[in-house]
């Protein structure tokens, strides 16, 4: 599929090893308008999910969260949104959508 934005792939070296460096999509628009690329903030983010980059960093310790999980909904009978809040407080850094496609994915019903 070709690139949304062609001056885009001009930086792609220089956009993608900033965010492996952990910028944020601010800090990477506010550059490539110094480059002189017309991009939104959005389209930053489609260009590197293109380029096979995740929006979100991965996961500490994924094997870690599901027992979490696991053992939340079926020893505690939690629902999502009280695991996300528990989570919070643990520390733990996902999403509520990832909470519930962590979940979802790996059978554990509620």
């Amino acid at each position: 599929m070709p690139s949304l934005r062609p001056e885009i792939d001009y930086f792609r070296h220089e956009i993608t090893t900033e965010w492996e460096s952990g910028e944020n999509i601010d800090t990477i628009h506010t550059l490539s308008l110094g480059n002189n690329v017309k991009a939104s903030k959005r389209t930053i983010e489609r260009q590197l999910a293109q380029w096979g980059l995740s929006s979100c960093p991965p996961l500490e310790n994924p094997d870690d969260i599901f027992t979490l999980v696991r053992d939340m909904v079926l020893y505690y009978g939690l629902n999502d949104n009280t695991i996300f809040r528990a989570r919070a407080k643990r520390g733990i850094e996902i999403s509520a959508k990832t909470l519930e496609r962590l979940r979802t994915k790996n059978g554990i019903k509620r």
